[in-house]
């Protein structure tokens, strides 16, 4: 189970970073459906460790690869879980925000990372002597492909962690975003009634 996991996130980092890959589908997008639909795949997960998982979800929509916002929710929700306490709680947020992009927040409980320790831990591979000692199986790679999608979609990450409190993850997303390759002008464009 272990190796399939590893395979499959070297696979989907490998596609992140690749440059020759074909065009990505971006398009409007509600972040909140995306997150749902996260949210609950990793409810069978949080019950079998007696995890809560809160939500907090409203419609925010923005221009996006939806597969890549899955691979980003995806990725730290299961990070929030697998760190987290049995019976601890994981809480889940999604709004829009006036006058500037929607913000997302995953929040866990867990163990914490130490401040030293947190501008590394997006490097692939790379994982706390403390997040070993709490769970041997994980790869090492999920916050390596946060890190590519977050880059990718001009997204601004910010980390919040301290040691046996827990793990903040906030995501806040550009007010108006155009696919790369597309200006606003185009988008217009492309939007707007055609003859």
């Amino acid at each position: 189970r272990r190796l399939a996991a590893e395979i499959q996130e070297m696979l989907q980092l490998a596609n992140l970073q690749s440059r020759i890959q074909g065009p990505l589908s971006w398009g409007d997008l509600d972040l909140a459906e995306a997150l749902a639909s996260c949210a609950e795949q990793a409810r069978p997960v949080a019950r079998e460790r007696g995890i809560e998982i809160e939500t907090d979800i409203q419609s925010a929509r923005t221009t996006a690869v939806g597969d890549h916002m899955r691979m980003l929710f995806g990725n730290l929700l299961s990070n929030a879980l697998t760190y987290s306490m049995p019976g601890g709680r994981v809480r889940v947020a999604c709004a829009p925000r006036l006058g500037a992009g929607p913000r997302v927040v995953i929040e866990d409980h867990g163990i914490g990372i130490q401040p030293e320790k947190l501008p590394r831990i997006f490097d692939a591979y790379y994982r706390t002597d403390e997040a070993v000692r709490h769970n041997r199986e994980s790869t090492g790679l999920g916050l390596a492909i946060v890190r590519d999608v977050v880059e990718a979609h001009g997204i601004q990450l910010r980390v919040e962690s301290a040691p046996s409190v827990g793990t903040v993850f906030t995501l806040e997303f550009p007010l108006t975003m155009a696919a790369p390759g597309q200006t606003r002008e185009t988008q217009e464009t492309d939007d707007g009634p055609r003859d």
